[in-house]
């Protein structure tokens, strides 16, 4: 799960997907995503037949607006080739509802539904824990609560250091949690709050710890979800492949928001 998030988060908008629907004309493809800090990274394209998948997919003087709570906010700033981006230092506010509308010469408009963005969740606490069955590893763990005024679905980010420099990255992505029946065998309720390992890492190449929290919306988890089983299932011959899951009205591809808390923990 983690590599599929991975995939939004860091490479998505380079990749290309197979949409097992009848072709119905050239189409604006929305690609990419929005988080509470105002960073983005969304990609426009056109959509291609599928038998000519090595055509020309470049869109010409596309524009994107980002609206909150279907007002328009502010347009995105297309910075290279199809590449677009909120203006720096404007975050976006919890609890409000966006959504991106794309216009292209010669194609219909294209827009992503409205999604509430997340309250931004922190950890609660971070610890280590000796690793009995490997001494020189220690694992890190952490504790949340979740707001009692949204279904939460969480991803984390880490990263390890040594003398401040990256010595491993790693994602795991966790179903939401608590409010509903599915809670992972990596978390355990405590009260209120909500306990997991957050990494495993050895001494000798670890000297600091930093843990993003990211709280997704339900489009960001169903996403997730559907392109897990697209790719298990797109090389095997004896499977049907399975569609990934779209927000865009009028077009194709997805667009997520999430918020998220970065903190640091240096190894005692």
């Amino acid at each position: 799960m983690g590599m599929v998030l991975m995939f939004i988060m860091m490479a998505c908008v380079d990749s290309e997907f197979d949409y097992e629907l009848e072709y119905a004309g050239d189409r604006i493809v929305i690609l990419g995503y929005i988080n509470n800090e105002g960073n983005t990274h969304l990609l426009i394209k056109k959509s291609l037949h599928p038998q000519n998948p090595n055509g020309d997919d470049l869109i010409i003087n596309a524009t994107v607006d980002l609206y909150e709570d279907n007002v328009m906010l502010t347009s995105l700033t297309e910075l290279d080739s199809g590449r677009f981006f909120l203006p720096l230092g404007m975050p976006l506010t919890p609890g409000r509802s966006y959504h991106v509308y794309a216009t292209a010469p010669n194609l219909p408009d294209a827009w992503s539904r409205p999604q509430v963005l997340p309250n931004i969740v922190c950890f609660d606490t971070v610890y280590y824990a000796p690793f009995e069955i490997e001494p020189y590893k220690f694992l890190s763990k952490f504790c949340i609560s979740d707001p009692v005024d949204v279904q939460n679905y969480y991803y984390t980010k880490r990263k390890s250091f040594l003398n401040g420099v990256e010595s491993t990255g790693f994602n795991a992505y966790y179903d939401a949690i608590p409010y509903s029946n599915i809670i992972t065998e990596d978390l355990i309720q405590q009260g209120s709050t909500y306990c997991g390992i957050e990494g495993l890492y050895p001494y000798s190449t670890t000297d600091s710890v930093a843990i993003e929290l990211l709280n997704l919306t339900r489009d960001m988890y169903e996403f997730g979800l559907s392109y897990d089983q697209y790719d298990f299932t797109r090389g095997d011959a004896f499977l049907n492949i399975m569609p990934i899951y779209s927000n865009i009205e009028n077009g194709y591809g997805f667009f997520g928001i999430y918020s998220s808390c970065w903190d640091g923990y240096p190894v005692p």
